[in-house]
């Protein structure tokens, strides 16, 4: 390349519109930046060239900084690749993520390796404004489903506080009469208290559910998680007056109950809805298997099958049957993404004179957590 060349070539480094790194292969220290990289790495162009190529990008970066020039290297002129999810670091000391794309070809008499940079900032604050909208909507979803229940938890807390009411009365009266004995006032307690335990039982899952609170993985019983959502869904099944059949293994399952209870509720809520059109014999059936250390729970209903065009879009964000302001769509979504975070599957078949089942598919977990609170992570363990 002759000196006029040489100068159009810098020229036109210049003119760009995106931050250009040049990076000799030899000596793997940059020999130009353009006025677009001098911005972005705020590094000025007569100290730049001062630097290796790693003193630009953060250590995190350098094992694939060391892989491009390798590749460089080894490869002919004039090749062209790319990397994404690069931190560069800036002279200030703040990281900013960039992609690349790099060409190797001959400049100055030298093999040199030409960066291309893409600022992803813009990009980055986005996708994590559109987190922070999905788990805000998720919060919103689960809310929602909580309102849907509230009326059979309503009826299902007011059992127990008749039961704690009606002993309390008869109490009062043995009482105030003086006809009792130590064995009246405990046949009297132990209903008061079993009620009272059932429902702190319920306000703390609801509370529960209520909660954001980050994902913990833990080792429990996929039996005990279905038992402890019953909780709440028990009075609810009955004010549907749907019939629950329930029979699931004691396997374990690495899961946060809290997230897999808002699956389970969400598809047994969604079941109830669907039962609606059956005018008898309303069935829901909750069961279990274990195939090739998976276990698989599947919740069925005897309901109508959901047309062809619903099962296609049934995972889409914002899809929804329901009327406006019932249902923000993101109920069975949000399930899916939760067993892609447990990596496990959610699927469905639904077809006539069939019903339709939803099934969780989870690793089944042998090896044992900790010996008092079978996490695999928590601090008591040894």
């Amino acid at each position: 390349m002759n000196k006029h060349s040489r100068y159009d070539f810098e020229t036109l480094f210049a003119l760009v519109a995106v931050p250009i790194i040049v990076v000799d292969l030899t000596t793997e220290r940059v020999i130009f930046v353009n006025s677009r990289a001098e911005e972005i790495s705020g590094y000025p162009k007569d100290t730049v060239n001062q630097l290796t190529v790693y003193k630009l990008f953060s250590a995190k970066s350098h094992q694939q900084i060391t892989a491009l020039l390798e590749i460089a290297r080894h490869q002919g002129s004039n090749i062209e690749f790319s990397e994404s999810h690069l931190g560069l670091r800036r002279r200030a000391g703040r990281i900013c993520p960039v992609s690349l794309a790099a060409t190797r070809t001959q400049w100055r008499g030298r093999k040199v390796l030409i960066f291309t940079l893409n600022d992803l900032t813009g990009l980055e604050n986005q996708a994590k404004e559109r987190m922070a909208l999905l788990e805000e909507s998720a919060r919103v979803s689960k809310l929602a489903d909580i309102g849907r229940l509230a009326g059979g938890i309503a009826h299902e807390l007011n059992n127990p506080l008749a039961i704690l009411l009606g002993y309390a009365e008869n109490l009062d009266y043995l009482l105030s009469e003086n006809k009792y004995t130590k064995e009246d006032i405990r046949q009297n307690l132990e209903p008061m208290q079993s009620a009272g335990l059932r429902m702190a039982k319920i306000i703390t899952k609801m509370l529960a559910m209520i909660r954001h609170e980050s994902t913990q993985l833990v080792r429990l019983s996929l039996a005990q998680v279905v038992r402890e959502c019953l909780i709440i869904l028990e009075d609810v099944l009955k004010s549907y007056s749907i019939t629950l059949e329930c029979d699931v293994s004691e396997e374990f399952v690495r899961c946060d109950s809290t997230h897999v209870e808002q699956v389970i509720t969400n598809i047994v809520t969604n079941a109830c809805n669907a039962l609606q059109n059956i005018k008898e014999n309303r069935k829901i059936v909750i069961k279990s298997k274990l195939t090739d250390n998976k276990i698989i729970l599947e919740i069925w209903n005897n309901g109508s099958p959901m047309p062809e065009d619903v099962q296609k879009k049934v995972f889409t964000p914002f899809f929804t049957t329901k009327d406006v302001g019932e249902g923000i769509g993101l109920g069975l979504y949000l399930c899916y993404n939760i067993m892609k975070a447990h990596s496990g599957e959610l699927t469905f078949t639904s077809a006539e004179n069939v019903g339709t089942s939803f099934s969780y598919l989870s690793q089944a977990s042998r090896r044992r957590g900790c010996a008092k609170c079978e996490s695999f992570t928590c601090p008591c363990r040894g």
